[in-house]
């Protein structure tokens, strides 16, 4: 009787010794052989992961889901470069300029630097009666501004009164990216700018070629519309 209750007991110690000596794993490498039930609720936090390391074939398909991660952890850090890169270079805010212009009967409205127009709005004023009424003639948008154009209403045209008021309008958009960096005005529209100083420099070129080709542009639309406008008074006389 007592032989058999020694036995117990000394079994009943080396079970507890077993579970005592259990140990975690330490030398785990593998592609793509972490399931999502091996992964603990909230478990993996921006401490456990080196930065920039984690790649697509490190992980199993389907394996990583949103309560798998620890709510507000992930951080910019742990995110490879090509990413960050691109979150970094995203619109974080859109805006809109509205800048007004009014002339005699040719008036421009231009863009500030950074910018570019996408519409334009245009109308005139007779100041009450105290101008002639004005027919429009013109309404350009260019990429840095717009403008507008205006003859006398040839009815009630008066010789004694000035020229109709020209007011014109543009609308200019302008954005800045996640990393507040501006975006400016290129060839294609708005674009961030570059990240390379090599890029930049090359995009800077390009860019100062672009913007006084447009500023060429919209000084041609108001000297067109001043010649148009100066034809007409011409003819009136």
């Amino acid at each position: 009787m007592k032989q058999s209750l020694i036995v117990t007991v000394v079994a009943l110690v080396c079970l507890s010794g077993g579970a005592a000596r259990a140990q975690t794993a330490t030398d785990l490498e593998c592609t793509g052989c972490v399931g999502a039930t091996d992964i603990a609720a909230q478990a993996v936090t921006s401490g456990k992961i080196a930065n920039g390391t984690i790649l697509n074939a490190d992980i199993a398909s389907g394996a990583v889901t949103s309560d798998k991660i620890r709510n507000g952890t992930i951080a910019r850090a742990d995110l490879a470069t090509a990413l960050r890169d691109s979150i970094d270079g995203a619109i974080a805010d859109i805006s809109f300029a509205r800048i007004s212009a009014s002339g005699n009967a040719v008036a421009g409205a231009q863009c500030p630097s950074g910018r570019v127009a996408i519409a334009a709005s245009c109308e005139c004023s007779d100041g009450g009666g105290s101008r002639n009424l004005g027919v429009l003639f013109g309404c350009v948008v260019t990429s840095t501004g717009a403008a507008a154009g205006y003859y006398d209403e040839a009815l009630n045209y008066n010789p004694q009164l000035p020229a109709p008021l020209a007011n014109v309008r543009a609308i200019c958009i302008g954005a800045e990216s996640v990393d507040g960096t501006p975006w400016s005005s290129t060839t294609r529209g708005i674009a961030a700018n570059a990240a390379t100083a090599e890029a930049a420099a090359t995009r800077d070129a390009e860019l100062a070629c672009w913007m006084k080709e447009q500023q060429s542009a919209f000084d041609e639309v108001l000297a067109r519309f001043r010649n148009q406008r100066a034809t007409f008074d011409a003819r009136v006389r």
